[in-house]
């Protein structure tokens, strides 16, 4: 014992100089680090907010793209995915056709662990005759599966027929968008709740614009917010969602509650004076009857709060069509604030074993928007509800349709619908809910992606 702390001891003052040394550039360190904190909370004069965003903007991609390295070792690869890098090919059959599209191919490539073990990087095209869209996405780990990750995705579109308003006098745009997006993911309570920050920078270039005269009563409420073409807009978003689920299993056969709550503000990165806030609440429950046979009840409302005069373009605002409201048709509505509901009984039809599962549902929908939701929403429904400053009602709307599930990759869907509204029926792919864990962007959405 003796000997070892001799031998100790002997260590500890043969570094005395060395710990001297390590002192004075702590204190070097310390004074630099002073400094910093005064500069940072101190900005120069000549920052102004704008300038002072592109200059946080590398650095918190950064921290967010370097976050899931120091814990690798908590996260979970892709189901089905060895530790070997592998690259394949996908085919996406819902683009082959859309009315708003037109005729198109989806094609992509997946590749698992190029860069470190369980990751996923995909390049996806989906070229249409009036729609074509690119997609490139990166994720640090399976979010359905990692108690935390990071997920990077891009989006690139160009259309010559992004319709808004009523079909018989519909507002035309021709214009491109690019839109970067960082999602950091932390799961806790059990995997129950989930915390996502994200930073999303965004651009959308209006090259023409084709508008009914006089415009209809659906679009003459924001007419201030129809873009004069040529014009563009490039600004950045930063928001934190949080979202709580009591399911056993992210799979829609599951049942449960769905809670979830987020909000973003944006800022321009070019010289307009555009700002504002958007906030999402969502309420999704699921009441297993028998077997597969389920009541699906879903709430939801997005809100958008200017914060100057400058107006707002009708490509950043929440619009109501088929895909969100089945019924309607695609961007029918458009305005600062929406509300939506519906009720679905599912039902199943045919199952393959693990393969494939075919279900049905019916079910009705209410929904509308409002330019300031506190004071125009009416809780009573009216199937010729007009819209007026005072106050708009729900407007009602029925479907019927399939959804094809893959059991093996449980959030992945096809939900296609029959909707029945007072204009008619049409028939749209649905997404009534929008995943925050999504992989990539979808490719042709007929409603405004906000993210």
């Amino acid at each position: 014992m003796g000997g070892l702390i001799v031998g100790d001891v002997a260590i500890i003052l043969s570094d005395v100089p060395r710990a001297r040394a390590r002192a004075s550039q702590d204190r070097c360190l310390s004074a630099r680090m002073h400094t910093l904190r005064f500069s940072l909370t101190s900005p120069p004069a000549h920052l102004g907010a704008a300038a002072l965003v592109r200059l946080a903007i590398p650095g918190i991609a950064l921290l967010l793209l370097l976050a899931p390295v120091r814990y690798a070792h908590a996260q979970t690869g892709f189901p089905g995915v060895g530790d070997e890098p592998a690259v394949n090919l996908r085919v996406y059959p819902t683009d082959f056709w859309g009315p708003r599209a037109g005729v198109g191919v989806g094609l992509g490539v997946v590749g698992h662990n190029l860069l470190r073990t369980g990751d996923q990087w995909l390049l996806t095209a989906a070229p249409a005759r009036h729609e074509q869209v690119a997609t490139l996405s990166f994720a640090s780990a399976s979010p359905y599966r990692a108690g935390r990750y990071v997920l990077v995705d891009g989006r690139a579109l160009h259309t010559d027929r992004d319709w808004l308003g009523p079909p018989s006098r519909r507002l035309t745009l021709r214009r491109s968008s690019v839109v970067g997006r960082v999602r950091a993911g932390q799961m806790a309570l059990h995997r129950h709740l989930l915390v996502q920050p994200h930073l999303t920078l965004r651009s959308d270039h209006v090259e023409a614009v084709r508008a009914p005269s006089p415009l209809p009563e659906a679009l003459s409420r924001v007419a201030a917010s129809i873009p004069a073409a040529p014009q563009t807009r490039t600004g950045t978003r930063v928001g934190l969602h949080l979202q709580y689920d009591t399911r056993a299993a992210a799979s829609s056969f599951a049942s449960g509650l769905r809670l979830r709550a987020g909000g973003a503000r944006y800022f321009p990165l070019d010289r307009s004076a555009l700002r504002f806030d958007q906030f999402d609440l969502e309420a999704e429950g699921v009441a297993r009857l028998e077997g597969l046979h389920r009541l699906v009840a879903h709430v939801a409302v997005t809100l958008t709060r200017p914060r100057t005069s400058t107006p707002i373009p009708v490509v950043l605002l929440p619009t109501l069509g088929a895909t969100r409201s089945p019924g309607w048709a695609r961007g029918q509505f458009v305005d600062r604030d929406r509300v939506l509901g519906s009720l679905l009984y599912r039902f199943p039809i045919w199952t393959f074993g693990t393969v494939a599962t075919i279900e049905g549902h019916v079910g009705g929908h209410l929904a509308n928007v409002y330019r300031d939701v506190g004071n125009q929403f009416r809780p009573r429904i009216r199937v010729d509800a007009a819209a007026s400053d005072r106050g708009r009602p729900l407007r009602p709307t029925a479907s019927v349709g399939l959804r094809i599930d893959v059991p093996i990759r449980p959030v992945s869907t096809v939900d296609l619908a029959l909707g029945i509204g007072p204009d008619g029926v049409s028939a749209a792919r649905v997404s009534v809910s929008r995943p925050l864990r999504a992989l990539r962007p979808p490719h042709h959405v007929s409603d405004n992606l906000l993210f």
